[in-house]
């Protein structure tokens, strides 16, 4: 009887745990099975190293959906493209989609303004998730595609880490360009070419051209000064008898001002005579060297 009570309070302590477990699932797991979802998809030229199923999707470091798929494009659609397609939900309330469908035209507007999928590193564990952002669309082009997606297709981006990777490569491949060996060779030909140009120079004639032209330019110096010195003497005394025969020529004009004045009166009248017997003259050569003609007589008149 003892131990029929026994395994009787053992399988009710057993029956318990269990009941408990199975309602701490449903209530805890309540959200996760019953709120609703809208599934999208995107395409990858790169590796995923890292992304699983069921890795988060996050919008600038918040958690809105999970990944349900991660496969070869073309396991899902007759394609010779060699991307990688990545399925995920979202969930409904983050955006305030519609959970059966989403809206192809307010996906196309956000698509347009750069929104933009990738994948990005969780720490140094090697774990990834996928990161959603909005992005510069013109660096960051959507991926050509031959088919139409089952479900409403977001385009990707380069992760930071590829885009690191081959910003070194262009580098490395740059560097690898150029021709060391033949640069450290000319910067050396050069330098042999300066120290020859300066051993044939002759620096101690140059320097004795020097001192003699500075020696030129001291005695010109010196003559210049001696030269102003003596206009500098003689300056006041030829101001002084330029003064006197301005004040005299200025006396000569006032005392003989109306002689002058009729003198270039007459000069005018002169001109203007001139001026115009030159005019007669072309007109009439005859009567300006022989006078006017006769008068005409008519019959029965007398002079």
């Amino acid at each position: 009887m003892s131990e029929r009570a026994n395994f009787l309070k053992i399988g009710l302590f057993v029956i318990s745990a269990v009941s408990i477990a199975v309602l701490g699932i449903v209530v805890l797991g309540a959200n996760l099975f019953f709120r609703q979802q809208v599934h999208m998809e995107s395409y990858f030229d790169e590796t995923v190293q890292g992304l699983d199923i069921g890795s988060p999707v996050k919008f600038r470091g918040v958690q809105i959906g999970r990944v349900d798929v991660i496969t070869l494009v073309g396991n899902e659609y007759a394609t010779d493209k060699r991307y990688v397609l990545v399925r995920f939900a979202l969930d409904r309330d983050t955006f305030r989609l519609k959970a059966e469908r989403m809206d192809e035209d307010l996906l196309q507007k956000e698509i347009e303004k750069g929104l933009r999928v990738r994948t990005a590193a969780k720490g140094v564990t090697g774990t990834a998730f996928l990161e959603a952002d909005y992005l510069d669309p013109a660096r960051n082009p959507t991926l050509p595609i031959d088919w139409k997606p089952k479900y409403p297709y977001v385009p990707s981006a380069p992760s930071v880490i590829n885009q690191l990777s081959d910003s070194v490569n262009k580098i490395l491949y740059t560097l690898e360009q150029i021709n060391l060996q033949r640069l450290v060779q000319s910067v050396e030909e050069s330098m042999q070419a300066i120290s020859q140009m300066a051993r044939d120079t002759n620096t101690k004639q140059i320097g004795l051209q020097a001192e003699e032209l500075l020696r030129e330019i001291r005695v010109t110096n010196r003559n210049l000064d001696q030269l102003v010195q003596g206009v500098s003497d003689d300056l006041p005394a030829s101001l002084t008898h330029l003064r006197r025969s301005l004040s005299s020529l200025d006396d000569l004009l006032s005392s003989q001002q109306p002689n002058v004045e009729a003198t270039l009166e007459n000069l005018h009248d002169l001109s203007e005579n001139l001026k115009t017997l030159t005019e007669e003259a072309k007109e009439y050569p005859a009567q300006t060297l022989f006078g006017a003609p006769p008068l005409p007589v008519h019959p029965g008149e007398t002079r």
